[in-house]
């Protein structure tokens, strides 16, 4: 639905619902909420969603996330790889610069939203009970730390638990970043949470 509005209002510059937007910004946040539940608000927040420039931070982030994933696991793995041969090489810089650049952006962008939600005074659904903000905050986290230590005088056996709880972390992170953004794979995580819940 958002990338065929995205399509729909492409040639569209001024959008009737952008008053319309502005009056649900004013509503108390109770009354936002069932005001956004109806499918016509939807149908207009989706439109105003897939502005090009709003579905390519999107992307961005998803593809941002991508990247750190494939580039702390080459990292680990060349640290593990160095630690069975037993040699004490430095590990590559492009590696730690790659993880530093796309974590700190994916912070920049998870405080930017923190700030948004808070003028919006949504913060406390949108970010202090949803738990993929806290997974993806801690994976961003536990991903420098270890990218850092790695270069420092921490033990291996230290070192290996942080990139093993970063990676799962990160993965997770992926889970929320698809189940946020694509319906059917929302419907399949809430099935599976609630099937889990049952046991």
């Amino acid at each position: 639905r958002l990338f065929q509005a995205s399509i729909l209002g492409a040639d569209r510059p001024d959008r009737p619902s952008d008053s319309l937007l502005s009056r649900l910004r004013q509503l108390p946040p109770w009354l936002r909420s069932e005001a956004c539940a109806t499918s016509l608000v939807q149908d207009m927040l989706s439109k105003d969603l897939a502005s090009p420039l709003k579905c390519a931070w999107i992307m961005l982030d998803g593809m941002l996330l991508i990247i750190l994933i494939t580039v702390f696991r080459l990292q680990m793995k060349e640290f593990v790889d160095g630690l069975e041969e037993g040699s004490d090489e430095v590990l590559s810089s492009w590696y730690t610069f790659l993880v530093y650049a796309s974590a700190v952006v994916r912070l920049f962008a998870q405080v930017s939203l923190g700030v948004l939600s808070v003028a919006l005074g949504e913060f406390r659904h949108l970010f202090l009970f949803n738990i993929w903000y806290w997974i993806d905050l801690w994976a961003m986290l536990l991903s420098i730390v270890t990218s850092i230590l790695l270069y420092g005088s921490a033990s291996d056996e230290r070192l290996l638990n942080l990139g093993t709880a970063a990676t799962c972390l990160l993965w997770l992170s992926l889970v929320g970043y698809l189940s946020t953004w694509w319906y059917g794979f929302a419907v399949f995580s809430g099935g599976f949470t609630s099937v889990r819940a049952l046991c």
